[in-house]
């Protein structure tokens, strides 16, 4: 259920074209296709950035992110990582989470960066609830959140969760990733693994 879900989600390139191109937006088209060497790509990524932009700036309801925000590299000075831990997401403000997990992403606009997706906490009951609370839109703009990103992606740490299945979970995932996608993630049992894998 959630596999078909996630899938028309993930495919999802519908966009309402009525966003004019403003300065922001063709600044970030910059960016963005320094990232993608596809042209077709890059243009069908950049109206799918003006809708998920527009329809998340609707709601201008005062919200601070907890699921995405950036930490110091320990071991490399003037450089962050950016993480994404989805066990901290308040389901009532999945809208507002997304939006500010938008902002935090393009902070460092153009940078090359390494992510961590800290999935350590996350249990099968947050994973239940996720679902329950996410419209297709939701995932349709979270998907996007992470395809539109204006970053070259160095690295991609994987912070395992302890939770049954999680194996035949991120083998469904991988089955959509690119192999470009594929080749640049780590997989690491703990946070401990990561910063001995960052030395």
């Amino acid at each position: 259920m959630f596999e078909g879900k996630f899938k028309k989600a993930l495919f999802d390139k519908t966009v309402t074209n009525t966003v004019p191109d403003t300065e922001f937006f063709l600044t970030y088209k910059q960016y963005l296709s320094k990232c993608h060497t596809d042209k077709t790509q890059c243009e069908d990524l950049y109206h799918q950035f003006k809708d998920l932009y527009t329809h998340l700036n609707k709601n201008d309801i005062s919200y601070r992110s907890t699921s995405t925000y950036w930490i110091p590299n320990p071991y490399k000075n003037n450089e962050e990582v950016l993480v994404f831990c989805p066990s901290n997401i308040n389901i009532t403000k999945i809208e507002e989470e997304q939006r500010e997990s938008l902002n935090v992403m393009h902070e460092k606009i153009g940078e090359d960066v390494e992510i961590v997706m800290d999935f350590s906490k996350l249990t099968w009951r947050q994973v239940t609830q996720l679902l329950q609370h996410s419209s297709h839109n939701s995932l349709k703009n979270g998907a996007r959140l992470w395809k539109t990103i204006p970053h070259k992606i160095k690295k991609i740490f994987i912070i395992k969760p302890s939770i049954n299945g999680w194996v035949q979970i991120f083998s469904i995932a991988k089955f959509w990733m690119s192999e470009k996608i594929k080749s640049r993630i780590v997989v690491c049992d703990s946070w401990i693994v990561f910063y001995e894998l960052k030395k």
